[in-house]
């Protein structure tokens, strides 16, 4: 019986530590995106603490219309109100990343955000949509800047956009 109860104690610190060593890690923890407000996903990969702030708001689209004949918004109406991002902040350690307005301006319908380490940068990955209408915007960048975005469908996760950010140009 004091065998058992060893390794019943042995085992639940086993599983506490590796829940909590993977949550430290967190390369594959998802962050719930707020349809108004901040949602923030804090992140250590390696020796780098990562910080993402994603700040959305409400777009009143009617509760019982139909899609207008032309969309002025980028809702994809299959959620009432519609939730559009107005702004992405990443810091890397102490550092804040200049990211430009065309990573986040056509996000709408969030649902989930993640970072994973890709190569010698990271990914940052933001899903949204519902159905056919679902996506995923994935933000490539190293510790000092924003190098790529990219655009999947969520069905079948083909690319179909991609962005290319260069370096900002010094002037002595």
């Amino acid at each position: 019986m004091k065998n058992v109860r060893i390794m019943s104690i042995a085992l639940a610190f086993c599983t506490c530590s590796f829940l909590a060593f993977g949550q430290s890690k967190t390369e594959d923890m998802q962050v719930a995106i707020s349809s108004q407000g901040d949602s923030v996903l804090k992140v250590s990969i390696g020796k780098r603490q990562i910080r993402v702030v994603v700040n959305t708001a409400h777009i009143l689209i009617g509760e019982h219309q139909p899609p207008d004949k032309e969309q002025l918004t980028n809702c994809l109406y299959t959620r009432r109100p519609c939730s559009q991002v107005r702004n992405v902040g990443i810091w890397v350690g102490d550092k804040r990343l200049v990211v430009p307005r065309s990573v986040f301006a056509d996000c709408t319908e969030l649902n989930v955000m993640y970072i994973s380490k890709a190569d010698k940068m990271f990914e940052l990955i933001l899903s949204g949509g519902d159905g056919a209408e679902s996506y995923s915007v994935r933000v490539y960048f190293d510790p000092d800047r924003i190098l790529r975005r990219e655009v999947y469908d969520g069905e079948t996760d083909k690319l179909y956009e991609t962005t290319t950010y260069m370096p900002p140009v010094v002037v002595n």
